[in-house]
C-alpha cells in the first residue's frame, strides 16, 4: 500500500490495538481533504476518545493505515509525530489545561513551540480569536479561577489559534457548554473556506443538521467500523460573513 496521502486525515482499514475497556474492535475508513467537514456522532466518551486517539497517531495499529497531513503515522518518529500534533487544533469539553500555567500560556504555549510566528502575533491574533468568541480579552487566570463557560471558549480560540490545517473539535455544540453554535459554526465556515479540515464529534447530531453542504459529511462511530450517513451534502454551505 501506498505511504503518502493527499488527504488531511485518512484512514485505509486501520484496525487498532486493543486495549482494555470500551475500545475500537474493527478497521476504520475515512478520508478528509482541504476544507471538508466530518461530523461524527457518537454517544460514549471513552469510544469517542479512543478514536481521535486512532486519528493522532496514538493507537497502534494491527493492519492498515492512518494518515495525516499526508504522513504515515506508524512511518514517523516520537520526535516528528510529537510535531505534527502540534499542527492540529484540537477542542475538548474539559480543555486539559495545565493548572499551573496561567490561562494565556495554555493558549499560546502549543503554538510557541510549533510555529515560526512571532509571540507579538499570536497574542493579538488570540485577543483577535477572544473577542470573536465573546471574552473580553486574553484570560490571564489560572484555570480553576476561571468560569466554566469561559474555559470552554478558551478552548476555542486555543484550538483556532495560527489558523492550522487540521481541526479536531470534541462536542463543541452540545448541551450546557455556553458556547454560542451560530458564532463556532461562522468560525468554522471561514477557516473551511481557508481549506482547513474539520473533524467534529458530537452527541447530538441534531445540533448539525443545518450545517449541511458540500464537503460536509455525517458518520455513526461504532466499535467495530465508521458508517456514512446519507444526507451529508444536500444542502447549501452557511456563506462566511
Amino acid at each position: 500500500m501506498s505511504a503518502t496521502s493527499r488527504a488531511m486525515l485518512e484512514l485505509r482499514q486501520a484496525r487498532p490495538a486493543l486495549t482494555r475497556g470500551h475500545d475500537l474492535t474493527g478497521s476504520y475508513e475515512l478520508s478528509l481533504n482541504a476544507g471538508d467537514c466530518a461530523v461524527i456522532s457518537c454517544m460514549n466518551d471513552l469510544l469517542s476518545a479512543a478514536f481521535v486517539d486512532l486519528l493522532i497517531g496514538l493507537r497502534p495499529l494491527t493492519s492498515g493505515q492512518a494518515f495525516c497531513l499526508g504522513l504515515e503515522w506508524d512511518r514517523l518518529s516520537a520526535k516528528r509525530a510529537d510535531a505534527l500534533r502540534g499542527r492540529i487544533g484540537r477542542y475538548t469539553n474539559q480543555g486539559a489545561w495545565v493548572g499551573l500555567f496561567t490561562m494565556d500560556t495554555n493558549i499560546l504555549l502549543q503554538q510557541m513551540h510549533h510555529t515560526t510566528l512571532p509571540i507579538a502575533q499570536l497574542v493579538q491574533e488570540a485577543e483577535n480569536l477572544c473577542h470573536i468568541f465573546d471574552l473580553p480579552g486574553l484570560p490571564t487566570l489560572r484555570p480553576d479561577l476561571m468560569l466554566a463557560r469561559d474555559r470552554r471558549k478558551a478552548g476555542l480560540v486555543r484550538a483556532f489559534l495560527a489558523r492550522p490545517p487540521l481541526v479536531i473539535l470534541e462536542n463543541p455544540l452540545d448541551e450546557d457548554t455556553g458556547l454560542d453554535a451560530d458564532v463556532v459554526l461562522q468560525q468554522v465556515t471561514e477557516a473551511r473556506l481557508r481549506g482547513t479540515g474539520f473533524l467534529c464529534l458530537t452527541q447530538n447530531p441534531a445540533l448539525w443538521s443545518r450545517y449541511r453542504g458540500r464537503g460536509v459529511k455525517f458518520y455513526q462511530l461504532y466499535e467495530n467500523g465508521l458508517e456514512p450517513i446519507a444526507g451529508g451534502n444536500n444542502a447549501r454551505l452557511p456563506e462566511a460573513a
